[in-house]
């Protein structure tokens, strides 16, 4: 599995990339929205999992422009940020988010929330893939 992680905070960055990898994740690591969006041209994740407040180019205009390419939009995306008010949580939704974090998180519960996702799109990768057309 691997997963993008996109968070300005260099510490939290490199805590949640370390806990992620001894889950035995390839994570790759970036700390603006513009960096990001020259990994997800030059390579593939199966997992983007990103801050909402960064420099250069935001969480929330990363995740539209994630969610707008045909190359990228199946890609999941977990927006973390210190924002727990209701209308940042719709705003990041909106914009194509597939869950909203509220900072402070536990590691646990990211790690959880991948697999369980990673899971239910395999299953209905399986179940649609063994079907026949006629």
């Amino acid at each position: 599995m691997k997963i993008l992680l996109v968070e300005d905070e260099e510490m939290l960055n490199g805590i949640t990339a370390k806990y992620l990898r001894a889950e035995n994740m390839t994570v790759d690591t970036c700390f603006n929205g513009q960096q990001a969006i020259d990994y997800v041209n030059t390579s593939s994740y199966d997992v983007i999992v990103m801050d909402i407040m960064m420099p250069v180019m935001d969480g929330v205009r990363l995740c539209k422009l994630v969610k707008q390419n045909l190359r990228t939009c199946h890609i999941p995306v977990y927006m973390l940020s210190a924002k727990v008010d209701i209308k940042y949580q719709l705003e990041g939704l909106q914009v194509g988010a597939d869950d909203y974090i509220a900072k402070p998180f536990s590691m646990e519960v990211l790690r959880t929330k991948i697999l369980n996702m990673l899971r239910t799109r395999y299953r209905i990768f399986e179940r649609y893939s063994n079907m026949t057309e006629i």
